[in-house]
């Protein structure tokens, strides 16, 4: 009685809300989750991306695992099977000259190739088998090496991982891929994953029929201080190369935009 003898005494107006305000059930909001860079951006010219961020792009090529590295562009000007054109802060770096890159410290930089020192193929890179990058750019780091005059990506495979995964992806122009990956603990850690893909391209006369299949195997054992590991790769790819046209071809409408000459 005491209480609303209180309430009694405030304006009218105000009575019905402050006795119906605890009879009004409580409205669950929205929750939202905000996650910024997984991984470290140590200045503007070397960082390090990890394998969330990885995951968390959809990559139609190996070679696109690249482009997580600021101000680097990778596209493709003569069909999927062929190593990927580069380009990094404006500089065209053709396929793969003067970017260093490297896998679990194996270089992937061909220093002899009929179309270039340093062509860099991504193709035998699985990226759901990568637990990161590290990427420096500029002519600073001398422990880097060769081809690394405008930067370099050192790419690192996972060593574990719970349990097994198994992805089938499909799409157009006849794209099939098929990955498996997992883990397994016995006397240490052993990752496997495999991958075949194929494509035959948008292309109105020619096929690419590319065939492409990865192997990776790894195993981890335990020292006093640390680990060790070995790892084995193993990688086939066959296609039918699109090629450049000539823009004039296509002007006359001598061939389509997406025809080919040979």
């Amino acid at each position: 009685m005491d209480s609303i003898r209180k309430f009694s005494k405030l304006p009218p107006v105000l009575l019905p809300t402050l006795l119906l305000a605890p009879c009004v059930a409580a409205t669950p909001l929205e929750t939202t989750e905000v996650v910024g860079q997984r991984g470290e951006a140590l200045s503007a010219s070397e960082g390090y991306i990890s394998a969330d961020s990885i995951a968390l792009r959809p990559l139609l090529r190996s070679g696109e695992i690249l482009e997580l590295v600021p101000g680097m562009v990778v596209t493709q000007h003569s069909g999927t099977g062929k190593a990927n054109q580069y380009f990094l802060r404006g500089f065209n770096l053709d396929h793969g000259t003067d970017f260093a890159t490297s896998v679990n410290g194996m270089p992937l930089n061909m220093r002899t190739h009929g179309h270039g020192q340093g062509y860099t193929d991504l193709n035998p890179v699985i990226p759901e088998a990568l637990s990161g990058v590290s990427y420096r750019k500029g002519a600073h780091y001398a422990e880097v090496g060769d081809f690394s005059g405008a930067g370099s990506a050192m790419l690192t495979t996972r060593r574990s991982f719970d349990g097994h995964t198994l992805s089938l992806t499909s799409g157009e122009d006849d794209y099939q891929r098929l990955l498996v990956m997992g883990g397994v603990q016995s006397a240490g850690d052993w990752f496997y994953a495999l991958e075949h893909a194929t494509y035959d391209g948008p292309w109105r006369d020619i096929d690419e029929d590319q065939r492409r299949s990865n192997v990776l195997l790894t195993y981890t054992g335990a020292l006093t201080d640390g680990s060790w590991s070995v790892s084995l790769m193993a990688y086939d790819n066959q296609w039918n190369s699109a090629d450049q046209i000539p823009q004039r071809a296509v002007t006359q409408l001598h061939i389509d935009e997406l025809g080919s000459i040979d």
